[in-house]
């Protein structure tokens, strides 16, 4: 079991939310085509996210 910062999280939600703002202004087809393109990104691998996040073990 890990922990991470409230403000890592806080910083990953706020990069959601702003992507979700951004694809909900486009068409529908364009909202596909973007978001496919979006998610192939390396940034939202599960490896990268946890990088973000850092986890720090809770014990060791």
């Amino acid at each position: 079991m890990s922990l991470c910062a409230p403000s890592a999280l806080a910083a990953l939600r706020d990069e959601l939310l702003a992507l979700i703002e951004d694809l909900r202004k486009r068409t529908p087809m364009e909202r596909l085509i973007a978001i496919a393109q979006e998610t192939e990104k390396d940034r939202w691998g599960i490896e990268a996210l946890l990088a973000r996040l850092d986890p720090k073990p809770m014990s060791k």
